[in-house]
């Protein structure tokens, strides 16, 4: 768990935590996690 996690969840901030797997070869991090989701970039 991230310590930005650990705040929000401490502040009351409802979150959700979305895993996917991370394929070492690519460096465009947002762009693999977008597509990973389902979710716009």
């Amino acid at each position: 768990m991230t310590p930005a996690i650990r705040v929000a969840e401490s502040a009351g901030v409802a979150i959700g935590i979305h895993e996917y797997r991370h394929d070492p070869s690519v460096t465009d991090f947002g762009r693999e996690a977008s597509e990973a989701l389902g979710v716009g970039a």
